[in-house]
């Protein structure tokens, strides 16, 4: 585990407001994730669960209320440090160019690349794979693959190696719920 991982403190959001186009996605928004934590956020379409966790992520700066990423305002964080203290795996339908699942997921380890952690790439990619059994599919073309491509999407944020991981589904829930568990 590289030494940014270790210290980060995970990501906390208090009284996060976000509008956009006039719309009000986000108020009054709280949110904290411990390192280790798995938090799935459930509600239906159009809650703002996929924007309050790009605002959680420091992709998006919220109109009002603080987020903090390691103890530190997300918004004075460099997107290379970002990089390596979250990842963020997004809704999608899956890779759009030919590689093999090892390469995509050696792709998650981008942000520590010409550090001294980039050592034990190859290590934390093979931990990857096998965590989300897709290791017998690491030569194959992530293209040719159809729901493998999803978990070979989500080896590659796992290989990240961050505190916190931030996903977004679009699986539909009829309740808005928080759940919590330790990973």
């Amino acid at each position: 585990m590289s030494e940014t991982t270790t210290r980060t403190r995970g990501a906390r959001m208090r009284g996060v407001d976000l509008s956009i186009g006039g719309s009000r996605l986000l108020h009054g928004v709280d949110l904290a994730v411990e390192p280790g934590e798995l938090v799935a956020l459930i509600g239906p379409n159009g809650a703002g669960k996929s924007t309050a966790l790009s605002v959680l992520a420091g992709d998006v700066r919220p109109d009002a209320g603080e987020v903090q990423l390691d103890d530190r305002d997300a918004s004075s964080i460099r997107i290379s440090e970002l990089g390596r203290l979250r990842s963020v795996l997004l809704q999608q339908k899956g890779v759009a160019f030919s590689y093999p699942v090892r390469d995509v997921v050696a792709m998650g380890r981008m942000p520590w690349a010409r550090t001294p952690q980039s050592a034990v790439d190859d290590q934390i990619v093979a931990d990857a794979l096998a965590r989300t059994d897709v290791e017998h599919l690491a030569d194959r073309d992530v293209t040719t693959l159809s729901g493998a491509s999803s978990r070979a999407s989500r080896s590659r944020a796992s290989s990240r190696s961050s505190a916190v991981s931030c996903c977004s589904t679009s699986r539909r829930m009829r309740s808005t719920s928080a759940t919590r568990s330790r990973c």
